[in-house]
């Protein structure tokens, strides 16, 4: 299990009442986002020791035994923090993990009339879609979203390429940044990305469709060497 420290507790957190004296024996409640369902939170980034729910803090008013929340980073939580007597101070709902950016990709041929497309995956909304035609990269009002389905205002022409990139889920993401030489065609990333699909690349700020590359764990391999003294960059969960 992948874990985050809460921003709300987190570590060596001290909580008050709101006349400003120490919320000691102050309870704090952890809850699925939006709702009224417990959800566990963890004493360490081991995540092998629930909290108990409600955490109760101690006379200082801080997390009783190591002083740390964590919280599960596929999930979204919601926080209510209580005097001891459960006296409501604050709730903090839509609490999730601090990263970003866990992209899928879906490729069409354009066939000059055909303006809806249906994605293998639902993006996260709108604005986390990158769509290009031919390689040229296309402003979001020249299509809609509706969960699975993207349309354009207008056909993409026939035999045109359709590449669209989406964000699916919050993972973290990695940059690195190399210098191209003519000849080196084979990169060796800090670490393995999740896929293909979770990668951008670009070439002297140029984006680089997927089949101008491929990837073998760490390893992005050209098909053509990028240009003596081009600056690539390749983003990556």
């Amino acid at each position: 299990m992948n874990v985050f420290l809460s921003p709300v507790g987190g570590a060596a957190a001290q909580f008050f009442n709101n006349d400003g004296t120490v919320l000691s024996g102050g309870k704090i409640y952890t809850y699925a986002s939006g709702t009224s369902i417990p959800q566990v939170s963890y004493t360490t980034f081991a995540a092998n020791i629930a909290h108990a729910n409600p955490i109760i803090l101690n006379s200082a008013g801080r997390v009783s035994g190591g002083g740390e929340v964590w919280l599960d980073m596929a999930k979204a939580y919601k926080f209510v923090l209580t005097t001891s007597t459960d006296v409501l101070i604050g709730t903090y709902d839509n609490i999730i993990g601090p990263s970003s950016l866990y992209f899928t990709i879906d490729d069409f041929t354009g066939n000059g009339s055909t303006q809806i497309f249906t994605l293998t995956g639902t993006p996260y909304d709108i604005y986390g879609t990158f769509v290009y035609i031919n390689g040229v990269y296309q402003n979001k009002a020249t299509y809609s979203l509706a969960g699975t389905t993207l349309t354009f205002t207008a056909a993409p022409p026939l035999t045109s390429t359709i590449e669209v990139m989406y964000i699916l889920a919050i993972k973290d993401v990695s940059l690195n940044d190399f210098t191209g030489n003519g000849s080196t065609v084979a990169f060796t990333l800090t670490s393995s990305p999740i896929g293909e699909n979770s990668t951008f690349v670009f070439i002297n700020g140029v984006y680089q469709n997927k089949n101008t590359y491929s990837l073998a764990g760490a390893v992005l391999t050209f098909s053509t060497a990028p240009p003596v003294t081009s600056a690539i960059e390749v983003i990556y969960s």
